[in-house]
């Protein structure tokens, strides 16, 4: 006359606490599945779960956190068949449940972490802000809309604040707010002038503050080769004062980028004469460097943009790039200089600066000629042409005859003006081409010659 009905409980066999990306979770298992409820209490704060079904393994012991979120986990028997776990919090907190069925079944609680503080520092190097939560929250990518704001979600946080939008009154930071999502979570928004982008320094020295600095960036940097130099271009998303300087041992040439970010950028290979790399990294906490190693670099100059966005730094592989070298072709035109055998000497002469100002101009050289065809150009039109180009040096070519030398042969170079350098000029050129033609050393000589007399610049014949 007795009809006994029994059914299997679920074994709640373990509880634990977990941290992933900043979200905290509480996960209870059990062998077989099982009916839950949640609830709240107050005074002290806590989430109380009670299993229906269940029986409590006696290896479940309380689990002690003591951090900013959660105190300890305790699990016992409520009353017969119903095991209740109590998460005992640090502070008020909004959590989420989530179970899953199965063999084991498990339910996660993950709780919320609150935004208590949202603060703008602009006194600093750059421009800064801090968002201050209960615990360590996870936070999203920073990613631009539609309409140009620069937001990054908290995806596992509440909004706990009086003031939840700054206004500061200068700087690149126009405003800033915080607002709930729906489903959960918490934006962070802000609106930035046009260059400035968001840059997570995640915690810094304090695990429950989010910091993010608004910096420009580095947008590219290339290279160019040209006629005895190599050219440097360096691009930033927004205007930048840029301040050039050399270092030697190594001999490099560096850029001190105010206000940009350019931290775990890497180098960019360049491979010429004059520059082998650009590296980018962050020399303070608000101003980037970029610093171009370098080769036979024998000087450099830099440009600026308009707008204030890019600086084309030029770095001379050839000692000549940048000088003004003017070329004087002897004789021409109705004057054919030397004669012999239908040869002119003005032709020659010609031959050989045209040659050598293809040689200057590869070498990055400005070249002025006096002549550049077989025309007749006076000895005063040539000494003003040479004065008014203000060069850095003058090369007058002649070829010598003789008429009683049995053996004419040789080389030989004048200087004459007493302008500086002149005499050091017309020796370093003169061993130059008595190396390179190895005819016979005529030496270098004071002579009275047009060019080298009636010239205002270092000059050689």
């Amino acid at each position: 006359r007795v009809i006994k009905v029994s059914w299997p409980r679920s074994r709640i066999r373990s509880t634990s606490v977990s941290t992933d990306q900043g979200v905290v979770a509480v996960l209870i298992e059990g062998d077989t599945p099982f009916r839950y409820s949640d609830f709240v209490l107050r005074s002290p704060d806590r989430v109380v779960i009670d299993i229906y079904d269940a029986v409590l393994e006696s290896s479940v012991s309380t689990v002690d956190v003591a951090d900013s979120v959660i105190k300890r986990v305790r699990a016992a028997m409520n009353r017969p068949g119903v095991v209740r776990v109590v998460v005992d919090l640090a502070s008020a907190l909004g959590y989420a449940v989530e179970y899953t069925t199965g063999a084991p079944a498990r339910l996660a609680i993950k709780f919320y972490t609150r935004i208590t503080d949202f603060s703008l520092d602009g006194a600093g190097p750059l421009p800064r802000l801090s968002v201050a939560t209960t615990g360590r929250s996870a936070f999203g990518t920073p990613q631009v809309d539609a309409e140009g704001v620069t937001y990054m979600d908290f995806p596992f946080a509440q909004v706990c604040l009086d003031q939840a939008e700054l206004v500061p009154e200068s700087g690149p930071v126009k405003w800033a707010g915080i607002t709930a999502l729906e489903g959960g979570g918490t934006r962070l928004r802000v609106k930035l002038d046009e260059g400035y982008s968001a840059i997570v320094r995640d915690r810094l020295c304090d695990d429950n503050r989010v910091v993010i600095d608004f910096a420009l960036t580095v947008c590219s940097v290339r290279s160019d080769e040209g006629p005895g130099c190599t050219v440097v271009y360096i691009t930033t998303s927004g205007p930048v004062e840029f301040g050039p300087f050399r270092l030697n041992e190594p001999d490099r040439l560096v850029v001190d980028l105010p206000g940009v970010w350019a931290a775990g950028s890497p180098p960019v290979e360049v491979h010429s004469r004059s520059v082998t790399q650009v590296r980018l990294a962050q020399f303070t906490e608000g101003t980037a460097r970029a610093v171009l190693d370098l080769g036979e670099a024998w000087a450099h100059s830099w440009l600026v943009s308009p707008d204030g966005r890019g600086i084309r730094l030029t770095i001379a592989s050839s000692p000549v790039f940048g000088r003004t070298v003017v070329i004087d072709p002897g004789h021409g035109g109705t004057d054919p200089g030397a004669v012999k055998d239908g040869v002119y000497e003005k032709d020659i002469n010609l031959d050989i600066a045209l040659r050598l100002r293809q040689l200057l101009d590869a070498s990055g050289a400005r070249t002025v000629m006096t002549r550049s065809d077989d025309s007749s150009v006076q000895l005063s039109e040539r000494s003003r042409v040479a004065n008014e180009a203000v060069p850095d040096a003058i090369i007058s070519i002649h070829c010598n005859s003789t008429t009683w030398d049995i053996f004419p042969s040789g080389t030989e170079s004048y200087y004459f003006n007493t302008v500086p350098y002149s005499q050091e000029l017309a020796a370093l050129v003169h061993t130059c081409v008595v190396r390179e033609l190895q005819l016979m050393d005529r030496k270098v000589r004071r002579g009275d010659y047009h060019m080298v007399r009636e010239t205002s610049a270092p000059a050689v014949l």
